[in-house]
């Protein structure tokens, strides 16, 4: 008795294991407080939506009510407030010393949003309507330094911790051993412990669970854009073309197509689209009623789901001309659309707003939603940047 008591009073002497401290690296910690900004692909997401341009401005149409509406439409929403406000700083931004396209430039008394910072331009409210300009010209340099500034997403939901405890390895044994016809889903609420309930637990037909051996239904075939009705020729009214009348006529029809062109998918347009930055009409060939010119495209995107590969000096290439009845009519290539950049880039901004705007984006959409946005910032690079 003396000899268990003795080691009865041994065992309460000693101190009880502690649980191991998980330490966490300085770093590591100050990694998980700081702000987590809007991506490259958010802030051109933001700038779609701007160019879109397919929203109304809710009351006074100024600067801040237009920046405002554009973050809201694009899914980065945050509480109204003044330029001077935004100016100053509030807690849904953070002032940048490089902007991206998306961001916020700001003076005192105006607000706009970065399209392009190789260039320098911004969109915004102005006197004659929402338009684009220069934030280094001598007017905006005359209000002051601007300021930019990015969005802070919302920090996502804390995860709370399991219990360190596992569950016993006997259970989930037996749970296998049972026979696959008597086991059916669990409908116990996620997140309960001990058996307890958190209010009533909704009923739910089992006979409505999906069957495993069930094949999936078959996806609904995608709907293909229609063919867009290109026109096959230019009319020049001339009565011997010359290489700038041409040049004028090209430029104005490719205007109009651009101008005119609506596509749910513009990656699945069949002839492809090709973005360009001007049209050179290098030598007009004409004897009797029949001729040709020689053409160059500079500058040119080939719009298409491939990896995007500019060119600064396209082929030249030799179009059909024939007399018509009021001048000449060159014929131009079917294989091809050609449309400005700046055309170009309004329909990818259609496109990306229209992604924008679903509530629940598929992966596939996600998808495309990265790649407008990489397509758009190549839209809108200095094209005559080295």
């Amino acid at each position: 008795m003396v000899l268990c008591a003795s080691c009865a009073l041994r065992a309460q002497s000693q101190p009880h294991p502690q649980p191991a401290q998980r330490t966490v690296h300085p770093e590591t910690a100050k990694s998980r407080l700081a702000p987590k900004l809007v991506n490259t692909d958010d802030g051109l997401a933001i700038l779609g939506a701007a160019l879109a341009g397919r929203y109304k401005v809710q009351g006074r149409s100024d600067c801040s009510h237009l920046v405002h509406t554009v973050y809201e439409k694009a899914g980065f929403p945050y509480k109204y407030e003044s330029s001077s406000d935004l100016y100053a700083g509030i807690e849904e931004f953070r002032q940048v010393a490089r902007p991206q396209p998306g961001d916020i430039v700001v003076w005192p008394g105006h607000a706009g949003i970065v399209v392009n910072p190789a260039q320098h331009t911004f969109y915004s409210a102005l006197r004659s309507g929402f338009g684009v300009q220069p934030y280094d010209s001598i007017y905006w340099k005359g209000r002051g330094r601007p300021h930019f500034f990015r969005y802070v997403k919302a920090a996502p939901a804390p995860v709370l911790s399991a219990s360190n405890h596992a569950p016993a390895a006997v259970h989930a044994t037996e749970a296998n051993r049972a026979p696959a016809a008597s086991r059916t889903p669990s409908l116990k609420p996620a997140g309960l412990r001990n058996g307890s309930a958190i209010g009533p637990v909704p009923a739910v037909a089992v006979a409505n669970l999906p069957d495993p051996e069930d094949e999936p239904a078959a996806a609904p075939p995608e709907e293909q854009p229609a063919v867009p009705m290109i026109p096959t020729t230019v009319v020049i009214k001339a009565v011997r073309p010359k290489p700038e009348q041409v040049s004028d006529a090209l430029s104005q029809q490719f205007r109009e197509t651009g101008d005119a062109l609506q596509t749910p998918d513009v990656f699945k347009l069949r002839p492809a689209l090709v973005a360009f930055d001007r049209v050179q009409v290098q030598k007009v060939h004409v004897k009797g009623n029949i001729g040709w010119v020689e053409v160059r495209v500079l500058n040119t995107v080939a719009l298409s789901a491939a990896r995007p590969a500019p060119k600064k000096r396209g082929p030249v290439q030799r179009w059909n001309l024939h007399r018509a009845q009021d001048g000449w009519e060159l014929g131009l290539p079917q294989d091809t659309i050609y449309v400005p950049r700046e055309a170009a880039a309004r329909i990818l901004a259609h496109q990306l707003a229209d992604l924008t705007d679903s509530a629940s984006a598929t992966d596939r959409e996600r998808d495309q939603k990265v790649q407008l946005a990489r397509w758009l910032s190549l839209l809108l690079d200095d094209p005559s940047a080295p």
